[in-house]
Parts: structure tokens; C-alpha cells; sequence
């Protein structure tokens, strides 16, 4: 399969975060610290500090080495647009996939395969900013982002605005769905059709929701269901690490259908 390129992404945002003004060697620059991230969203763990030093030319000749490319002193474009194959991947345009929420569930899926994660520090890093519109840090919980994300790429594919405002915002998503009577307090194990969003309630506050993500199918005569998330892990964490497919119960989650 020929490699992606970033001058052909069609995220206008990662576009313009992946082309490099020149080359990028040893010293402290933003462009190092791209190159670091990539280096560990590929498996390959150097320290994120914007210094390529030592241990960052370490780092990417183990990558060359694994690719059978040759090694280099430098990142030029083409090895850069290499290093980002996974969010090139993620974010190609999807066919439509029947309805709406069937497309959403193929871009979910399509983003999924890629293995999102952060690297760095919590919250942080290329996949990060790519679902909250270029912003990462401690204190920007990315699920809400990750669905809004997925939810406008597939209505793109079908060629109308997103049926939900894109928001950073759990509350937000519960919010505008009440607003337009899509919202649904799931208090039976009725089925929810795929893509639709879920929202997990707070224990303590009937106004709020700490998580979300994507309904991918019902399983188990409907009490429980498939999912695709981000700012999650294994054990369904609120402020993981990853975006990743999991099974939830569906009689403790409120849904928001499309």
C-alpha cells in the first residue's frame, strides 16, 4: 500500500501540523518535539522535551532500522509523513455506510485500528490535538472531542452538518440532545441503533456526565453493547490514556441518538 502524504490530508488542521518548513535535525524546535511524538505513537519511547539530541537520533534510527529505511540525521517530509501513517490513516474521508450512524461507526472503527494514545504527559500529543482542535494539556479531557470528531467526519461523508455542535463537553452533548429531544434516560436494556452517543452519569450530580463515546452494536439480547471511546483504557477510565473498543453494560449509561 503506497504511504500517505500530508500535503493530501484532508484534515485542514493536521495538514498544516505535519508540513515542515525544512528539514528537521539536532537543537531544541517545535518541529523536534512533532518528531518526537510520532517517534512514540510508532512504539518507539523517547523523551517528548523539543531537544533532538542524542536520545531522539537513538530513537529514529531504531525506527529506520525496523522499517528497513536508511538511517538519517535528519527528518525530511517523506520520513515525517512515514512517522505519521496512523493519523494519515485515521483520518481518511469514509464512504457513506448506509445511514448515518452505520458511517459513524466505520470512521469510529477506521480511528480505533489506528491505536490513538497520548504521549508525553496526560492529555497531550498529536492525537490529542487532532480531536480538540489543536489544543492538549492536563486538563483537556478528549472524550467529548473524540465523538464530536467522529460524528462530523461521518455526516461530511453524507454531505450535511453534523447532527451534534461540536463541544469538548459531556454536558454539552446531554445538553443540545434534550434541547432537540434526542436525549434517552436508559433505564431498560432496549436496543440503542449504532451510532448512537452514550454518556455515563455522575453518581453525584443528575445535571452532569463524565464520559462518552460511540455505540458500535447491542450484544447479549441487549444488556450490554460495544463501544468505541477515547480519553479511556481497558478498565473504561474517564481520563485514560487511549481511544480503544470496549463492552459496557448498557442499563448504567443515558444515550443520545442521532
Amino acid at each position: 500500500m503506497a504511504l500517505l502524504v500530508s500535503s493530501a490530508c484532508s484534515d485542514p488542521r493536521l495538514k498544516a501540523a505535519l508540513l515542515l518548513s525544512g528539514p528537521v535535525g539536532r537543537g531544541k524546535s517545535a518541529p523536534a518535539r512533532l518528531v518526537q511524538e510520532l517517534l512514540c505513537i510508532n512504539g518507539i519511547n523517547v523523551a517528548i522535551d523539543r531537544d533532538y539530541g542524542p536520545g531522539t537520533q537513538t530513537g529514529l534510527d531504531k525506527y529506520c532500522s525496523r522499517e528497513g529505511i536508511p538511517t538519517v540525521t535528519q527528518v525530511n517530509q517523506a520520513l515525517l509523513d512515514r512517522l505519521a501513517q496512523p493519523l494519515l490513516r485515521a483520518v481518511q474521508p469514509v464512504a457513506p455506510a448506509g445511514t448515518l450512524g452505520d458511517t459513524v461507526v466505520a470512521v469510529a472503527r477506521q480511528h480505533v485500528q489506528e491505536h490513538p494514545i497520548e504521549v508525553g504527559k496526560a492529555n497531550s500529543g498529536p492525537w490529542v490535538r487532532l480531536y480538540m482542535r489543536g489544543l492538549d494539556g492536563p486538563d483537556y479531557l478528549w472524550c467529548a472531542g473524540f465523538v464530536s470528531y467522529v460524528v462530523a467526519a461521518a455526516a461530511k461523508a453524507h454531505g450535511h452538518a453534523a447532527p451534534v455542535t461540536y463541544t469538548f463537553s459531556c454536558d454539552a452533548i446531554a445538553n443540545e440532545a434534550k434541547r432537540k429531544s434526542k436525549f434517552v434516560k436508559r433505564k431498560s436494556p432496549a436496543a440503542a441503533p449504532p451510532g448512537s452517543i452514550f454518556l455515563v452519569p455522575s453518581a453525584t450530580n443528575a445535571a452532569d456526565w463524565i464520559h462518552t463515546g460511540i455505540v458500535t452494536g447491542i450484544e447479549s439480547a441487549g444488556t450490554v453493547f460495544g463501544t468505541c471511546e477515547g480519553n479511556t483504557n481497558a478498565t473504561g477510565s474517564r481520563n485514560g490514556f487511549e481511544a480503544c473498543a470496549r463492552t459496557r453494560a448498557a442499563a448504567k449509561v443515558d444515550l443520545v441518538l442521532l
